[in-house]
């Protein structure tokens, strides 16, 4: 398993806030680097989903992803940070694999 870089869990959190903000067009995801230690839960839940679309080799269509999982969900819920857990889950990328691969 990699070990998400700064760089990626930046762009998945950019990738992330573009695509909610045609569902929410105020949203504004504020992501903190942490220097030391862990960091915030977001952190570890956007470092997560880039582990987890790298081993599933879904980096290159990480905007196809997020909105699939978006779309699906803005049915059931207008959060944003259950939009997010949702991403981290492999429940998610069985169901996009299923039906565009």
């Amino acid at each position: 398993m990699t070990m998400a870089t700064k760089e990626d869990v930046l762009a998945l959190a950019a990738t992330f806030q573009g695509v909610v903000r045609l569902y929410h067009p105020y949203f504004r995801m504020l992501v903190r680097v942490p220097v030391t230690g862990k960091g915030n839960p977001r952190w570890r839940l956007l470092c997560k989903v880039v582990d987890l679309l790298h081993e599933e080799l879904l980096w290159e269509r990480r905007w196809n992803y997020i909105s699939f999982v978006v779309e699906q969900m803005c049915y059931l819920t207008s959060d944003p940070g259950v939009w997010l857990r949702n991403l981290a889950s492999r429940k998610w990328i069985r169901r996009y694999k299923l039906r565009f691969e």
